[in-house]
Order: C-alpha cells, then sequence, then structure tokens
C-alpha cells in the first residue's frame, strides 16, 4: 500500500500541471478586428496577444479559440504555437502575398516588460 502513495500523488500532480497549461498566461492584451480595420490582418476576428521577453522583444504569439499561433520567429523557434499561417488573411490588394502582420507584432512588444 504504501508504494501507491507516490504513484497517486506523482498522477495528481501530473493531472494539475496538464490543466494548468491550457489556460492562458497572465499579461495578455485583447484585440480585435474592430480596433485594426482593414489593416487587420487575420481570418479570425479576435483574440489575445502575448509577449514572452523583456525590453520590448520576445516571442508573440496570438491565442483564439482555445488554440495558441506564433507571430513571429522567436515563438516559433521555441515552439510556442500553432504556424499563423492557417489564420493569416491573404493581401486583396497584392495576389499571392499576405497581409502585414507587423501590426499584432507591435502591438504584442508592449507587454514584453
Amino acid at each position: 500500500m504504501k508504494s501507491r502513495i507516490p504513484v497517486v500523488l506523482v498522477l495528481a500532480a501530473l493531472s494539475l500541471a496538464a490543466c494548468g497549461s491550457s489556460a492562458d498566461p497572465p499579461g495578455g492584451l485583447k484585440i480585435s478586428k474592430g480596433e485594426l480595420g482593414d489593416a487587420w490582418p487575420l481570418t479570425v476576428s479576435s483574440g489575445t496577444l502575448y509577449c514572452t521577453g523583456k525590453h520590448g522583444v520576445g516571442a508573440v504569439t496570438f491565442r483564439t479559440g482555445g488554440k495558441t499561433y506564433a507571430l513571429n520567429t522567436a515563438a516559433s523557434g521555441q515552439g510556442l504555437g500553432r504556424d499563423i499561417t492557417s489564420i493569416w488573411a491573404n493581401d486583396p490588394k497584392n495576389t499571392g502575398m499576405k497581409k502585414a502582420i507587423g501590426p499584432l507584432i507591435t502591438k504584442a512588444n508592449t507587454l514584453c516588460k
């Protein structure tokens, strides 16, 4: 019976850790298409920006619909989110090009403190 207690404790700790990983990290910035208008670069209408870093630079992610997407190479290189391409809007003014994602990255970088 004594050998089961540590196993139960380990399984309970893993369960709590798994639950915590699906929660949004603190310090996000909610943003929507309404704020950026025609400059909105995504096919979804809203989400939350996050930045892991310091001094205005870091790994930038966008969370919407329970999924997190990497907005820059720092985030994708660290495996912090899915490829943004699946929700990145095409630029109607430039065939074969995507809309500029810079406005989202700039806003998210303000969260890197």
